[in-house]
């Protein structure tokens, strides 16, 4: 592609860019070649070129239906790519190479196949019309089209590996492996945003992640800065919920949120601002696009760059990565931890002698986990740590801090805590008697002796190192890229106080 800019690469259907994809998201392997080959609109599916513009005699649109009018009958051992995996678990078995270059013969007829149905139906191309818009591949220098991010992830990657004999060699690898995890975790959907352009109505229809073919209707309403829009849709089955963002997917651009959906009716409302424009009369919506995650990628770097610079900085981070056994002044590493039938006292003694390191409280439903750290929270604070409450969803979170609230009450305790909340999230607010909320960003936690809230609020830059303790409720569940940034809030120098992780 460096030598040759303007090549393409033609394909038959989505199969091989299916394929593509998978393996690089799977194997973390060629990754950015891959989306600077889609960013650049590289790919060509003769497929749809097939389906949008001509009518054949033959009852499908395979490629070996088409191949009637451009080549000769295959006469290959393997004619399909059913006969291939066949033909590949007979080689299984008995390991006849003869067997493998069959499957490879067949492949090659594919290849030249695609090269002559692309040069048949630039044939039939009438000779006013475009073969496709080579302004919008983004024609530039193949070897230099590299975002920053994509630089930085390289370099620091390589300067995480290091001798395969070095003490924290399989930590920095398992580091290394989580850089980049949330930008991997977006890209299937972003690729389907880039998929469903080329989708018909009905197939959108048919998609559950969607709404097709909305129809306007009515007059919009107004409300403060935005306006309502009414719309009709036929029947059909979608996952889009009221207050959830979404694109219009002809154009991939954000078109407002749901304000209203009525199935019975089939009619939705959508709430969009007033400097955006009016929607279209018609269109079809699909999800809104992820939520940034730039706080969350540089506490992951901040990390990396730290063990890269061999600072003693985040050791519960680097126990947990290295799979080492917590550290607990007064106790050996490997002893039993609990060595008495009194389970609330003796969790307590060994949280408050964690060693910068971390422990894991685990049993079944009922077995006591949210009251047993409702209590030692409690005591935690009356002997003035700073303590925070992390999980995945708001309501994991609420029921955390209603056994902490229940506790200080019985026991006269008297705190202050603070919730991080969504402004657009009514449920992600919480009603207790001593914990406020705030949807601010940067929101100062000094008089706080507990702070709540999920990944995003403990990415905040200014909260790193400010906890003794912080305690992730059902964090089995807890993305370990996710786990990393929420311990940087209570890990800053482990030379300036002693923090910890259950």
């Amino acid at each position: 592609m460096a030598q040759f800019p303007n090549a393409f690469i033609y394909h038959y259907n989505h199969y091989e860019t299916t394929a593509l994809k998978r393996l690089a998201c799977r194997y973390g392997a060629s990754e950015e070649q891959l989306d600077i080959l889609l960013r650049q609109r590289k790919f060509v599916d003769l497929y749809q070129v097939v389906r949008e513009s001509i009518r054949t005699s033959e009852p499908g649109y395979s490629i070996k239906n088409l191949e009637t009018f451009y080549m000769d009958k295959r006469d290959n051992a393997v004619a399909t790519a059913m006969d291939s995996i066949i033909v590949y678990n007979q080689w299984r078995v008995t390991e006849d190479p003869n067997l493998l270059q069959e499957i490879a013969d067949y492949n090659e007829v594919d290849c030249i196949s695609t090269l002559r149905l692309r040069d048949w139906l630039l044939k039939l191309k009438p000779d006013n019309s475009n073969w496709f818009d080579i302004n919008q591949s983004e024609d530039k220098d193949f070897s230099r089209e590299r975002y920053d991010w994509e630089i930085e992830y390289e370099h620091t990657q390589n300067k995480l590996i290091c001798d395969p004999e070095h003490q924290d060699a399989e930590m920095r690898k398992h580091l290394g492996h989580l850089l980049e995890f949330h930008h991997r975790e977006y890209k299937p959907k972003f690729w389907a945003m880039y998929e469903r352009q080329n989708k018909f109505e009905d197939e959108l229809i048919a998609d559950t992640e969607c709404i097709g073919g909305l129809i306007r209707f009515g007059i919009p309403e107004p409300i403060k800065q935005s306006y309502i829009y009414s719309y009709r849709f036929p029947p059909q089955e979608y996952k889009l919920r009221i207050d959830k963002p979404v694109t219009n997917i002809a154009t991939r651009k954000s078109t407002g949120s749901i304000v209203g959906l009525d199935d019975l009716q089939g009619i939705v409302k959508i709430k969009l601002g007033a400097k955006s424009g009016e929607p279209p009369e018609t269109m079809s919506i699909g999800p809104g696009y992820p939520y940034k995650v730039s706080d969350i990628r540089a506490a992951i770097y901040k990390v990396a760059n730290s063990v890269v610079k061999g600072k003693s900085e985040y050791q519960a981070v680097r126990d947990i990565l290295s799979k080492k056994l917590p550290r607990i002044l007064g106790r050996n590493r490997g002893e039993p931890i609990i060595k008495s039938n009194e389970l609330q006292s003796e969790i307590l003694k060994v949280i408050k002698n964690l060693d910068n390191s971390y422990l894991f409280i685990q049993g079944p439903p009922g077995a006591g986990k949210t009251f047993t750290c409702s209590y030692v929270i409690t005591e935690l604070i009356r002997s003035g740590k700073k303590v925070g409450i992390a999980s995945n969803s708001h309501k994991a979170i609420h029921n955390i801090l209603d056994g902490i609230e229940s506790v200080a009450a019985d026991t006269n305790l008297q705190f202050k805590g603070l919730k991080k909340a969504s402004a657009k999230n009514d449920d992600s607010y919480y009603h207790g008697r001593f914990i406020e909320n705030t949807d601010s960003k940067g929101q100062s936690i000094q008089g706080y002796s507990i702070i709540a809230g999920t990944v995003w609020f403990f990415s905040e830059p200014h909260l790193d190192g400010q906890l003794d303790y912080l305690f992730v409720d059902e964090a089995g569940q807890v993305a370990v890229a996710n786990i990393v940034v929420i311990l940087l809030p209570f890990n800053g120098h482990l030379e300036e106080k002693q923090r910890n992780y259950c």
